[in-house]
């Protein structure tokens, strides 16, 4: 590469989840910045949203591959309360957002990225693993938004590090949303990120490990 081009764009890595699941923190351990890091990606308390507008983050993995990982805006769960009663008027409020969050997430995934084969890695909090809801929402985004063309991974957030029996959990929410990917969606990666006590520990350096390799052996040839 001539000195001072901006380098090839690879694949296109999409983090997509509710508000607060942790998207933001996953991006940096991949970048290995630390959240506090003025070049970090903002993180959220986990209730207030801090990612306002999807951003890409260029890195270089060590394979020399090339990436962009998107930080997209949370799609708020909120918005698909029915109650009706006092709390309607910010109920209509958070389906207005949520409106605005679809469409700026369908325009990253289908005009933004750069890559044919794009990696959809959609974040699930692992305390939410049973709740039918957020698979659902992983089913729109991949075959509404992605025509199921996206490499679908899924990311089980803020994992106790003892829990055992989590893959077969997941993998019986994915045969039950008809994803077209075979009747035992063996080849949809599942990965956990463990709660961390600092940047500096072995569960953060293993998992933001594992995550990169990942990438790695998932990407595809890219259209030239």
């Amino acid at each position: 590469m001539v000195q001072g081009e901006v380098p090839k764009v690879e694949i296109d890595v999409l983090f997509v989840g509710q508000t607060g699941i942790g998207k933001s923190t996953i991006v940096n351990m991949i970048r290995r910045v630390t959240d506090s890091s003025k070049t970090a990606a903002e993180v959220s308390n986990g209730v207030t949203p801090c990612t306002k507008q999807t951003i890409a983050y260029p890195v270089e993995l060590e394979t020399g591959l090339h990436c962009q990982l998107w930080d997209t805006r949370g799609l708020d769960e909120a918005v698909e309360s029915q109650d009706r009663g006092f709390m309607a008027k910010i109920v209509d409020r958070l389906r207005q957002l949520a409106k605005q969050q679809e469409r700026e997430l369908r325009e990253t995934i289908r005009h933004r990225t750069r890559t044919a084969t794009p990696i959809l890695m959609w974040c699930i909090d692992a305390t939410k693993l049973e709740v039918p809801f957020h698979w659902q929402q992983f089913r729109k985004v991949y075959v509404e938004y992605c025509d199921r063309k996206a490499i679908p991974v899924i990311v089980i957030t803020r994992m106790a590090s003892e829990r055992i029996g989590w893959e077969p959990v997941c993998r019986s929410q994915l045969q039950q949303l008809d994803l077209g990917l075979g009747p035992d969606t063996s080849d949809v990666p599942l990965l956990r990120v463990r709660t961390f006590r600092n940047s500096f520990c072995a569960e953060y350096t293993e998992d933001s490990n594992a995550l990169r390799d990942l990438i790695c052996r998932l990407r595809r040839p890219v259209d030239t």
